[in-house]
């Protein structure tokens, strides 16, 4: 991911994953797995006793129905009603010459309400026990001991609450520091993530060389040593790669497991005279493989580390502090605000083509022109 404008040194690319590695937040449950944290349990507030009606003596409900219950009113109805029945045949039955009928009748209508009372009266008594039987009297002895009971619940209740609220600011403070504690850990376990999934993936070697270096890289390389003492490599050969590049610099930062690729680009090549580095040059290839192996490259112009050696090594240690802290979101306003005068144009390959046909026509012209992208 480039940082900056493509088209401006200085280039500054950052492996995606540098971004995204933070994202990663473990649960209090994973902490505490992990580093065998357990959390304060809070304590159980007493219950405040208050009196029970089961302390006065409850009388058994009779068990025959009342007029007065709402319920009975019915069965006495129909019973009066089927006695009325009975007496007014008994008295048609008189009649001598109406007895063989009502003989019958009388003894049918008679087995017909004793059958309903009877059936009334079960359902009766149901509804009578569910409506009055649901308190029985409890024994004397039971009485007396719940009593007890209650009035040493009353006698205990201000030291049991007491005693919760000495537990409850215990507690607090266990909370407090679980609290501490769970965070301490929860960012251990984020910067442990994060720099297990930046670390770069290959390794280097210092070789013998013979490829030139320019006038830049050489001045460049004391300005690089003084600022990183003892981090910067020079013709170190990555083996991962199958083409073996051989980077400007590296900077080893050993206590974050990451390599930074620094490129010093100059215009073309002085032996050969041809273009090296543009836009939309190999440089592009370049870069990708070292992104994909999880370093970070920075490429200045020839001009920005021969004018400004201290701004560019600025520039690197900023970087550097926003990846070891995995502070992103101020480095490319910081940079743009403190280094913005040192900026440079990219150039094309046209570009280049200009300057090569001036540099080999009149030296005086070609290097005013090399002075302007300088610049």
């Amino acid at each position: 991911m480039h940082l900056l404008n493509e088209e401006l040194y200085p280039i500054i690319i950052l492996p995606d994953n540098f971004m995204k590695a933070d994202r990663f937040i473990p649960t209090d449950k994973e902490i505490e797995r992990r580093f065998n944290i357990n959390s304060p349990i809070r304590p159980t507030e007493p219950f405040k006793p208050y009196a029970s009606e089961s302390f006065v003596t409850v009388e058994k409900v009779d068990f025959w129905p009342s007029v007065g219950n709402i319920a009975s009113m019915p069965l006495f109805l129909f019973v009066f009603f089927c006695i009325a029945v009975l007496i007014f045949i008994h008295e048609l039955t008189s009649i001598n010459h109406l007895n063989r009928y009502f003989g019958w009748i009388e003894i049918i209508i008679g087995g017909i309400g004793i059958r309903i009372t009877v059936q009334f009266f079960k359902e009766h008594i149901k509804t009578y026990r569910k409506m009055k039987w649901v308190k029985i009297q409890k024994p004397a002895r039971q009485i007396r001991i719940e009593k007890m009971e209650f009035e040493l619940d009353v006698l205990m209740y201000p030291k049991r609450k007491a005693e919760y609220e000495k537990k409850l600011g215990e507690f607090e403070k266990e909370l407090k520091q679980y609290s501490e504690l769970i965070t301490h850990h929860r960012s251990l376990l984020i910067r442990e993530s994060y720099f297990d999934s930046i670390k770069s993936k290959c390794t280097f070697r210092t070789v013998t060389t013979d490829s030139p270096k320019g006038f830049g890289e050489k001045k460049f390389f004391e300005s690089l040593d003084r600022y990183f003492n003892g981090k910067v490599y020079k013709d170190a050969r990555i083996e991962e790669l199958n083409r073996g590049y051989i980077p400007d610099y590296v900077i080893k930062f050993s206590e974050i497991n990451v390599h930074f690729d620094i490129e010093i680009d100059e215009m073309f090549s002085f032996e050969k005279r041809i273009p090296i580095h543009y836009i939309d040059s190999n440089d592009e290839l370049r870069n990708l493989h070292f992104y994909e192996l999880n370093w970070v490259v920075i490429r200045f112009s020839e001009g920005q580390v021969m004018k400004f050696p201290n701004e560019c090594c600025r520039i690197i240690e900023y970087v550097y502090n926003a990846i070891a802290t995995m502070q992103y979101s101020t480095l490319y306003s910081t940079i743009v605000e403190k280094f913005f005068s040192i900026f440079q144009q990219r150039w094309t390959e046209d570009d280049v083509d200009i300057f090569l046909t001036l540099y080999n026509d009149n030296l005086d012209v070609g290097q005013a022109f090399r002075d302007m992208y300088r610049k």
